[in-house]
């Protein structure tokens, strides 16, 4: 699936989404925007997932990002971290994301996790030895960005797709959070496109961030089950636990 064939009526959903978080205030007076940069992502790869959770140091990495800034000039910029399909980082497809975002008004951050490591045939071997390094490289772009001198802090917000999408939802999880990035730094908003729902917090208050996760899933996806997705949010609801998370839901 192409973001594309997804239509614009749902970028401008993801859109609404970040607008109560991440307002863009008014352009303040400035020369110009930055130019566009790779930028150095300093993150760690992770056999599995628990690493993250207990502190394992695991194996320096750098990654490349390229960092991109909206036509308009403004002192800092709301930002936007789009993360890849399990089949890696295409122009055509996270690249065309990523247009859509500065069109809006945000800076966007894109980089690549797989292919970075060798790993050639993830579509084929599936994603369960990646998911402690996608979360870390995802954490890593998080405080990479909130150090740049032309990014708002507390307007960065994450969206994915499908094996990038469960990183999103994944982001939100405070347990990690608290373990992979210093004091109270957080994404302000969740946008998690057709995830699969692979992974399940804690079912206690205090195990999401509080940001609000925006799930949009199709009606007949069989790679992230509407159902499962669906039943968690009831729990959430039923046990009163505080879980800002809103299902789109879309037909066919």
């Amino acid at each position: 699936m192409t973001f594309r064939l997804a239509g614009r009526a749902r970028v401008a959903l993801v859109f609404a989404a970040l607008a109560s978080p991440l307002g863009l205030g008014a352009a303040a007076a400035a020369d110009g925007p930055p130019a566009d940069a790779t930028i150095k992502i300093e993150t760690r790869t992770f056999k599995k997932i628990g690493e993250v959770l207990t502190g394992a140091p695991g194996e320096p990495l750098t990654l490349d990002g390229r960092l991109r800034f909206p036509v308009e000039a403004r002192d800092r910029y709301p930002a936007v971290v789009i993360l890849h399909t399990i089949g890696g980082y295409r122009e055509s497809n996270e690249g065309w994301a990523a247009d859509q975002y500065r069109k809006a008004g945000f800076a966007t951050l894109t980089y690549e996790s797989i292919s970075t490591r060798g790993v050639r045939d993830a579509p084929t071997t599936g994603a369960r030895p990646l998911w402690g390094s996608l979360v870390a490289d995802g954490f890593a772009a998080l405080a990479t960005l909130a150090a740049h001198t032309r990014i708002d802090p507390g307007r960065i917000a994450v969206t994915g797709y499908s094996l990038g999408a469960e990183v999103t939802r994944l982001l939100a999880f405070e347990s990690l959070r608290r373990a992979s990035v210093a004091g109270e730094l957080r994404y302000a908003a969740h946008i998690a496109v057709y995830p699969c729902h692979v992974w399940a917090p804690d079912l206690a208050d205090g195990s999401l961030t509080g940001a609000p996760v925006l799930e949009q899933l199709g009606e007949k996806d069989d790679c992230g089950p509407v159902a499962k997705a669906q039943a968690l949010v009831a729990t959430y609801k039923a046990k009163a636990i505080a879980a800002p998370v809103t299902i789109t839901l879309y037909k066919g």
